[in-house]
């Protein structure tokens, strides 16, 4: 194993290869590294998609339905013509609903974050009642250089709960909403912006900051104690 190892090397050798071919490979190289960091990336976890409630379903007021709407981060560059969409797809009735989001020429090393879908872009004859796992996909296009790649693909679950309203035409008047439940092992550890000055000398707090349930959020600062310890101190 280790002979093919080195004769595979060998193959690549420097001293094997010409020097018009040594330079091919390397022009080579770098055009595939450059064409990779031409390409747009999505930030994985600025990805957010919620439920929109809708106060009707297929013009019944009696039914309350829903559309997906869609926030996240793209890192550049983005070429000049091109155009961010999101495609859902729900099991066992295939592609569901398209919408563009705004979209605008970016440099490399710089991002855009677009927010879009529910009623921007979306007819209210598209709401569904249906809950349970849906999968979408970020793609972009681009009609000027003939264009058209997927960014990322992900899947969700859409739950509902029944509104606060009672009485007979309130029956199915349902607030849908993104089951997050599977974040709440995720976790994030950073450092803090802003440095502190402690018996004349800085320290960097190191934060860590939990996924939980509900519109409040949470953070905790990670330090040592007198023993040397790490402490956590809840914010």
């Amino acid at each position: 194993m280790i002979r093919k190892l080195f004769s595979i090397c060998s193959l690549f050798s420097t001293r094997s290869l010409p020097l018009p071919v040594l330079t091919s490979v390397v022009v080579l190289l770098a055009a595939v590294a450059s064409a990779a960091q031409e390409q747009p990336t999505i930030a994985k976890d600025s990805v957010q998609v919620t439920a929109f409630t809708l106060s009707s379903y297929k013009g019944d007021f009696k039914i309350f339905s829903w559309l997906p709407r869609t926030q996240f981060r793209v890192n550049g560059p983005i070429a000049s013509g091109s155009q961010l969409y999101v495609e859902f797809t729900v099991p066992g009735t295939g592609a569901w609903v398209k919408y563009d989001c705004k979209t605008e020429e970016t440099q490399a090393g710089r991002w855009w974050q677009p927010e879009c879908g529910g009623r921007d872009g979306i007819p209210e004859d598209k709401g569904i009642t249906y809950t349970g796992p849906v999968s979408f996909a970020i793609k972009m296009r681009n009609e000027l250089a003939g264009g058209d790649v997927t960014l990322f693909n992900g899947k969700m679950k859409v739950a509902k709960v029944h509104s606060n309203e009672t009485g007979p035409n309130y029956v199915n008047h349902f607030v849908y909403y993104i089951d997050q439940d599977w974040n709440l092992p995720i976790g994030y550890v950073f450092y803090d912006r802003d440095d502190i000055l402690d018996r004349g000398r800085i320290e960097r707090l190191v934060r860590a900051a939990p996924f939980s349930r509900g519109q409040g959020s949470r953070q905790d600062v990670l330090g040592r104690g007198a023993s040397g310890q790490a402490k956590l101190r809840h914010l």
